[in-house]
This record gives C-alpha cells, sequence and structure tokens, in this order.
C-alpha cells in the first residue's frame, strides 16, 4: 500500500489546467458577490451586532475586522479583496496569490451575515490548494508546461489532494443525507415545494415550463431523486481515479447549473464547481517525462542516435 501510495505521488501532476481553471471559476463567483453585492446586504446588522460583520475570536483576524468596520474601512477591504481575486483569476502568480486567496475566502466565510455552504466550502479549498499552488513557480498558470516539482513537494500536494477529494465526498454525501431527514425528499415532493418557494424559486418562465412536470407524481418524483442522486454520485466520483473524477465533474456541471436556474443561487453554484475541478488533477500523461533530477536520460529521454 505504501509503495502504491509513493507511485501515485510520484506521479501526480498538481500545477495542471484542472487548477487553473478550478481557482479561476471560483475567484470569478467570489467576485459577483463583491461587484454586485452592497454592503448593506452582506454584512446586514443584526440584534447584538450592528455593524453586521462578524468578529469575535479567530474572526478578529480577519480581513472585515482588522480595519473596522467604517463606511470607508469597509470600502477599502472590498478594493483589496476584489484585486486579490482579479490575480487569481488571472492565473497570475499561483505561488504569490494563494495564501491572499485563503484569506480573502475566510474573511468572507466567517464576516458575512448569512454566509452561505459556498464559503463554507470555497475557505476549506484555498486552505488545502495552497501545497498545490506553492509548488507552481510559473508566472501565468496558463502559460507553458507545469514546473519541475521536488518529489517531497509532490507528495505533500498529493496528499493535499487526496484531503480536498474527501473534503468533496463529505460535503455531497452530507447534503444528500440532510436531504433525506425531510419527508418531502424522501415522498419525492421537494422540488414541488422548492420551485413555488416565494423567494427561491423559479422564475415564471422556468415555472411554465416545469408545470407539466408537476402536474403528475412520477417527473416530479423522478426529478426530485435526481438532485439526491446526483449528490450522491458526486461523492463517489471523488473516491475513483482522474476519469471518473471528470464524470463527477460533468454531474456537478449539470446540477449546479440547475440549480442556478430554478434558485438563482448562482455564486454559490460557481463555487462548487470550481472546487469539484480542482479534484479532476491527475496523474502526468504517459508522454511527459517525470520531473524527477538527473540528465535528461534519466528522466525518460533517450540519448540523440547518430
Amino acid at each position: 500500500m505504501t509503495k502504491v501510495a509513493g507511485r501515485l505521488a510520484a506521479r501526480f501532476e498538481p500545477t495542471g489546467l484542472p487548477m487553473a481553471l478550478g481557482r479561476t471559476v471560483m475567484s470569478l463567483a467570489q467576485l459577483s458577490v463583491l461587484l454586485f453585492t452592497p454592503d448593506a446586504v452582506l454584512f446586514a446588522a443584526v440584534p447584538g451586532d450592528p455593524a453586521g460583520v462578524g468578529c469575535g475570536g479567530l474572526a478578529n483576524l480577519s480581513l472585515w475586522c482588522l480595519t473596522g468596520t467604517s463606511p470607508a474601512a469597509l470600502t477599502t477591504n472590498r478594493i483589496i479583496a476584489i484585486v486579490v481575486l482579479m490575480a487569481v483569476a488571472s492565473g497570475y502568480r499561483p505561488r504569490w496569490t494563494c495564501v491572499p486567496h485563503w484569506y480573502v475566502t475566510f474573511g468572507l466565510s466567517i464576516g458575512l451575515t448569512m454566509p452561505d455552504g459556498g464559503a463554507r466550502a470555497a475557505q476549506a479549498a484555498t486552505m488545502l490548494i495552497i501545497p498545490l499552488c506553492l509548488a507552481d513557480r510559473r508566472t501565468w498558470s496558463w502559460a507553458g508546461p507545469p514546473p519541475e516539482i521536488p518529489p517531497a513537494w509532490r507528495g505533500a500536494s498529493y496528499a493535499a489532494h487526496l484531503a480536498l477529494r474527501c473534503q468533496i465526498a463529505i460535503i455531497y454525501t452530507s447534503a444528500c443525507l440532510s436531504k433525506l431527514l425531510s419527508p418531502s425528499w424522501r415522498n419525492g415532493t421537494a422540488m414541488y415545494a422548492i420551485s413555488n418557494d416565494p423567494f427561491y424559486g423559479a422564475p415564471d418562465a422556468l415555472h411554465e415550463l416545469l408545470a407539466p412536470l408537476f402536474r403528475s407524481y412520477a417527473p416530479l418524483a423522478a426529478l426530485t431523486w435526481s438532485v439526491l442522486a446526483g449528490e450522491l454520485a458526486i461523492a463517489l466520483c471523488m473516491l475513483g481515479p482522474a476519469r471518473l473524477r471528470r464524470l463527477g465533474l460533468t454531474i456537478a456541471i449539470m446540477l449546479h447549473a440547475a440549480i442556478i436556474g430554478v434558485m438563482g443561487l448562482f455564486s454559490f453554484g460557481l463555487i462548487m464547481i470550481g472546487i469539484v475541478t480542482l479534484s479532476c488533477a491527475g496523474p502526468v500523461t504517459s508522454g511527459d517525462p517525470l520531473p524527477t533530477k538527473g540528465p535528461p536520460h534519466a528522466r525518460g529521454h533517450s540519448p540523440a542516435r547518430s
């Protein structure tokens, strides 16, 4: 088992396209929140906390608590966070932007008055991918081949990658099991109530399109239970090889696109798609040399023949 894990870690590529794309999607989702949501909504006043910023304990170290809660401070912190997220979205210097990205995400997840599940999941994901990003010395994560990575660092990155996949599996398994506690999810009628919710329900045009499905039990139950099946399938895919995780990503895109369309949870859906994308990092392809030390022929290149 140890030898198998060692071989998997030696061939793991932490700095490929899934990492770049996943970070970009997550940061764009977070940017959408900061660019289009006013402070009065992000930090709504609640009893016992008129400022609306969740400070106290470790939260005092977050971006929105260090500088106070005056309007000027909130504006300054918003600008700082937007600059960081734009740098992450562009793929600039992953090694330099990964820790600031986590710090901004940490501040959003504990500082907002009503953070959603996506903010919490993003906080864990951005922390777990720090070892993977620190291994990337490129100026742009989109350009050029992945850099050579020392074996020890590659192993640490693989361990963080496994932890991320386990975290994703737990998130989707918990989401599925928590829904099963509700009778409406068990009997297959939950989607009717969700689509008619006055706050999170489907838009009028979509509601009219879905209306025929809600007139009989069979299609309504199939639609409701497909959500549970999708969440469980994503969780199981996270435990498999790269090609199975890519299937999980496809399911996640379909599931969260539907959630965005029905409930309008845009930033939450994009964050979860980005996190699942991160899980698709896989082994070095068979045509690539392993980035280990030694002369070229020791890394899989044959010496030139005369």
